[in-house]
């Protein structure tokens, strides 16, 4: 993953993220912490999310759901509301429907490869932003980017970014950590403002959001980052 998450930074820095559009959301449960369920294997894997219904919302991209009992479901690269029971779900793997809860905070990230993928979800600035994002993300997700983590029990942006082996030319954050689950990251340089929030989802997967600012342009980066061996 050299060339992905912070080397991506420097691309960027060559050839030159404000925060992706949060939607209105205003809903009677959106206080209620969001489940998780990991459909992945060949079971899933339930948890309670430490984010709210209306953080999850935001963190997707969409409105808070209308259900009360509307739950996050991880199914390979998916990731979004069910539109199925969870009972369904397991039973569709093979299971027997149920699915015990697991508290979040007993999970941490696994030690081992992971791999992620960069989606430019957001340009603004002079016409020629959005041609120089998208080739650059074209770019960064043709080549092969894996590294090797070892987070021994932590969420440690820290770790990750030292596991990329990142240059003298790569951002270099200052990360700080918000709650278990959640880091914060600003840096930059020649020019450009950077930060970062990145979030883990399952053991196995988090969400990095890049807002890169300067030189006319803003981009909104994600990277979708999987545990992959």
């Amino acid at each position: 993953m050299k060339d992905s998450g912070f080397a991506i930074i420097a691309v960027l820095l060559l050839v030159f993220g404000a925060g992706f559009p949060r939607p209105a959301l205003a809903q009677a449960d959106a206080g209620k912490k969001a489940m998780v369920a990991d459909c992945s294997g060949k079971e899933c894997r339930c948890r309670l999310s430490d984010l709210t219904l209306n953080d999850m919302a935001i963190l997707l991209g969409t409105d808070v759901p209308t259900d009360p009992e509307s739950f996050v479901m991880i199914h390979g690269d998916e990731i979004g509301w069910s539109k199925v029971s969870i009972r369904d779900a397991e039973i569709a793997l093979g299971g027997d429907g149920s699915c015990d809860l697991e508290l979040f905070q007993d999970w941490s990230p696994e030690d081992g490869t992971w791999d992620g993928t960069t989606l430019l979800r957001g340009v603004s600035g002079a016409a020629e932003c959005r041609q120089i994002g998208a080739m650059v993300v074209t770019m960064m997700n043709g080549k092969g980017m894996k590294v090797r983590v070892a987070w021994k029990g932590a969420f440690d942006m820290n770790a990750f970014q030292a596991a990329t082996k990142p240059g003298p030319e790569d951002d270099h954050p200052k990360w700080t950590q918000l709650d278990r689950h959640t880091v914060a990251g600003a840096g930059g340089g020649d020019g450009m403002v950077t930060s970062y929030k990145a979030r883990l989802l399952t053991p196995q997967r988090f969400i990095l959001d890049t807002r890169i600012a300067g030189e006319g342009c803003v981009f909104n980066l994600r990277n979708d980052v999987r545990k992959v061996d």
